[in-house]
């Protein structure tokens, strides 16, 4: 457990780090639970980096915004020959977002 907690804490020590960590946790699970998990290990002084981070991570993956994983259910379930199309179109619109944003 120690081991984890270091782990996380070594990833957070600066605003810059505490962004991009965000963004990137927020691929992986969806971007509310990211901002919770990462709060735990972040100092005060850096939640506006950890907030905005998490904010722009959640338009990378399908899995990293609860809307958007409601988006691709409605196109499942009303084009689902439209969906590999949609992955696609989806995530390099959201790459260059977060290019933008970031």
């Amino acid at each position: 457990m120690y081991s984890i907690v270091y782990f996380l804490s070594s990833l957070l020590g600066s605003e810059t780090r505490v962004f991009f960590t965000g963004l990137f946790t927020s691929q992986i699970i969806s971007n509310v639970p990211a901002a919770v998990l990462l709060s735990t290990f972040t100092d005060g002084l850096f939640a506006k980096a950890l907030l905005q981070g998490v904010n722009v991570g959640s338009m990378g993956t399908l899995i990293a915004s609860l809307a958007s994983l409601i988006s691709f259910k409605y196109i499942l379930r009303d084009y689902p020959s439209q969906a590999k199309n949609y992955i696609v179109k989806y995530s390099l619109i959201s790459l260059i977002y977060i290019s933008l944003i970031t």
